[in-house]
């Protein structure tokens, strides 16, 4: 749920008059929220790749606020994210640098969490040390979610943070149910949900269109099996040009696709 789709669900609350809020927890200031949103694309891939060591260890069985301790190869780390070593210190740097804040609105506490409490890259013996609250760590799962689909490694092919979004949400909305009975594979932005949706802030459709959507269709297009065709909805103010009211979002299939990302 987009923070404008959530603001305007928490309208149609207050006129039903149901005041209890329905999401007790709040997370703030996440690195997560930022990776997925705003960041670039090698701290995404640095997610995605803990998250592909992290969702095989069985951490249901621990405490939420104890450390857990993993130790990475960089070699495998390096050929998997195509990334330089460089790079994936000042990933680790920047998580270690980041905090997040819970806040749970019932019981009335706040919590204080810092995403990485270590790293200690051991160059002659080429890997890396860190640890992880347990806590941070389902998080980082949890992000993973929506790719599921997606074999990570593959994924790791996409060369726009903006594509790798896209197909977080076309693989959510082919799941679209209501009853057990499928509804259309769509989505509904305003220019206000794409902007959140990218961490951008275009001022314009055409911006956006121009910028992120052609771009993001096409490398879908030539690379995965989900892609999407958009249809812009515009309307008439005055004597002026038409106003962007919306665009259709909708779900595409493609079977045959020359070095698609597998499933």
């Amino acid at each position: 749920m987009t923070l404008s789709e959530y603001k305007r669900l928490e309208i149609e609350k207050k006129k039903a008059k149901k005041n209890k809020p329905v999401v007790n927890q709040k997370i703030h200031n996440t690195f997560l929220d930022n990776t997925i949103n705003k960041s670039n694309l090698s701290a995404l891939k640095t997610i995605f790749y803990l998250s592909s060591i992290l969702k095989d260890m069985e951490l249901n069985k621990l405490n939420e606020d104890s450390l857990i301790d993993i130790t990475i190869d960089t070699r495998d780390m390096l050929q998997y994210t195509d990334m330089t070593m460089d790079t994936i210190r000042n990933n680790f740097k920047t998580m270690q640098e980041t905090s997040i804040t819970f806040i749970n609105d019932d019981e009335k506490w706040e919590m204080g969490i810092n995403l990485l409490p270590l790293y200690k890259i051991i160059h002659n013996k080429n890997k890396v040390e860190i640890k992880l609250f347990v806590k941070i760590a389902k998080l980082i799962i949890d992000v993973e979610t929506n790719y599921s689909y997606l074999n990570t490694k593959n994924f790791m092919k996409l060369d726009s943070k903006h594509s790798i979004r896209m197909l977080g949400l076309l693989n959510k909305i082919s799941n679209y149910k209501k009853d057990d009975i499928e509804i259309p594979k769509r989505k509904i932005w305003t220019l206000e949900d794409a902007n959140e949706f990218f961490g951008t802030k275009y001022k314009t459709w055409s911006e956006i269109e121009r910028k992120i959507i052609v771009p993001v269709k096409d490398e879908l297009d030539s690379k995965s099996e989900f892609t999407f065709i958009y249809e812009a909805d515009f309307e008439a103010i005055g004597k002026g040009r038409p106003a962007f009211k919306r665009v259709a979002i909708d779900l595409k299939m493609q079977k045959q696709v020359q070095g698609r990302l597998s499933i």
